[in-house]
């Protein structure tokens, strides 16, 4: 299924409305393998010319931050660009998301609840620190990039 197909499911699970611009910011992530910027997400959607198209760039905005409120989209660190979540359960699963500093390449991989809650236990016995349950990313150097 499409990340745009089961993106509109959860959307009108959650009651908001499917208009026209929606649509096609959701089917802009459909083909996506490396996190898209918010001006990437705008030129994809209206075109360079902001003429060509009638979606609104604030429309944009608003929809990015509807779809990441409902863990749709997650938003990657260090370069704030917006990756699609591939799971469509993520009420359910724990995410990593693993950049690689050399390729720029980010992989989204399901893990165990059991891993992900010992180390938000951690965090938060610890350190103090709340950290968001859903997703935890880390840094570093893909196999790919290793054998290069």
């Amino acid at each position: 299924m499409a990340f745009s197909d089961a993106a509109a499911e959860v959307l009108l699970k959650n009651s908001a409305r499917m208009t026209k611009p929606r649509q096609v910011i959701l089917r802009c992530f459909d083909r996506v393998s490396a996190p898209l910027s918010v001006p990437e997400i705008i030129e994809k959607v209206c075109g360079k010319g902001r003429k060509s198209s009638s979606i609104d760039p604030v429309s944009v905005y608003r929809t990015i931050d509807l779809l990441t409120r409902l863990r749709l989209l997650h938003r990657v660190a260090p370069t704030g660009g917006y990756l699609p979540c591939k799971h469509t359960k993520c009420g359910i699963e724990h995410h990593v998301l693993m950049s690689c500093r050399k390729c720029q390449k980010v992989d989204e991989v399901g893990v165990p609840e059991a891993m992900i809650r010992s180390l938000h236990w951690y965090l938060q016995e610890h350190l103090n620190f709340c950290s968001d349950p859903h997703v935890v990313q880390v840094s570093g150097i893909c196999g790919k990039c290793q054998k290069n």
